[in-house]
């Protein structure tokens, strides 16, 4: 199996904690770099570097979403992606 180097996963209603950190170590595991968690439900948008989700950086209506070093240049707003 193949990852990419960005994955974004689009959290639903009965997404639990458990499948969703599973999902965090797998794709870490498999070499994928950044991770994007998007809640619409909640307005949120969890920038994953690693498995650990406590060290997340979690983006609101108002912040502006970026690549990083696996998307240089990128930006979006994040009220865009949650539109």
């Amino acid at each position: 199996d193949s990852f990419p180097d960005l994955a974004v996963e689009v959290l639903v209603e009965g997404n639990t904690t458990q499948e969703t950190d599973l999902k965090l170590r797998e794709l870490f595991a498999a070499g994928t770099q950044l991770v994007w968690l998007v809640d619409p439900a909640a307005g949120t948008i969890e920038v994953c570097e690693s498995a650990d989700r406590a060290a997340a950086r979690v983006l609101r209506d108002g912040d502006t979403l970026d690549g990083g070093a696996v998307l240089p240049g990128f930006t979006v707003a994040v009220r865009h992606v949650l539109a």
